[in-house]
């Protein structure tokens, strides 16, 4: 496999430090931690949002912090990011929503854009409300259009922030199914997850981010039975959100 995406010694103010993922093409990469702890900003800084206060983040052997403007908006159109909250534009349609980053950063005629948004509208089951605006959709149709968006230019990695956090088990269901047809295409993804299928069944490699650093990383087999006191207290709590969301979505389904 060769190199995706590789954040090199990233420290930000006294949030993180020193921390270093290698993500490879093909690989499926999730951190976890308590909340607060940083994943969220680790993301942004690996996606060419947040620039770190020392270190590199390398897109295909290329420093993304270390080239002009133009040249980091070609690198970040290779680079899907997928928000905790969807982040639609609010007075957008869910059509422009898509559409937008295509007439800015393709050379696709009209035509080709609506053809494409169309595409992926129908692969998620949302071409009916491609005309809806954002408060018009449920949260887990708001994460499904954010994935749409971050797939649509076909990337070559994807970062997603919590991306089965809050959403019912069927939307949850189809939305692990398009990560790992994402994978199977070689692509590389990076992500922070609470859901213990995505930790555990999906992911090639898990980081465990405590005290600002990488305190342990390997398979996932390997993390699940870590003999780390502190990585199995942060397991147990990551399986009790797990089971307060199983019971809330019988709640909601006897309801």
């Amino acid at each position: 496999m060769s190199q995706g995406l590789v954040l090199q010694n990233i420290s930000f103010q006294d949030i993180i430090k020193d921390v270093s993922i290698n993500l490879k093409t093909g690989q499926t990469y999730c951190l976890i931690g308590y909340n607060g702890s940083g994943k969220s900003l680790i993301l942004k800084i690996a996606a060419g949002i947040q620039e770190p206060s020392s270190g590199a983040v390398l897109f295909q052997d290329t420093s993304i912090y270390d080239v002009s403007r133009s040249q980091r908006l070609k690198i970040n159109s290779r680079i899907g990011f997928v928000f905790q909250n969807a982040a639609l534009v609010s007075n957008m349609n869910v059509y422009d929503n898509l559409s937008v980053g295509l007439k800015y950063h393709t050379k696709l005629k009209e035509k080709e854009i609506e053809d494409k948004v169309d595409f992926f509208l129908n692969k998620i089951n949302l071409y009916l409300k491609k005309y809806l605006m954002p408060s018009d959709l449920s949260l887990g149709e708001k994460k499904l259009v954010g994935f749409a968006r971050a797939l649509i230019d076909n990337p070559d990695v994807l970062i997603m922030d919590e991306p089965t956090a809050l959403i019912d088990k069927k939307t949850s269901h189809f939305i692990i199914e398009i990560i790992e047809e994402f994978e199977d295409q070689e692509k590389a993804v990076l992500m922070t997850s609470s859901d213990t299928d995505l930790i555990f069944n999906v992911s090639d490699t898990v980081g465990v981010l405590m005290e600002s650093r990488i305190k342990e990383e390997g398979e996932p087999y390997d993390i699940k039975y870590s003999h780390d006191k502190e990585v199995k207290e942060l397991l147990s709590n990551i399986k009790l959100i797990k089971t307060e969301e199983v019971e809330s979505e019988i709640l909601r389904i006897l309801k």
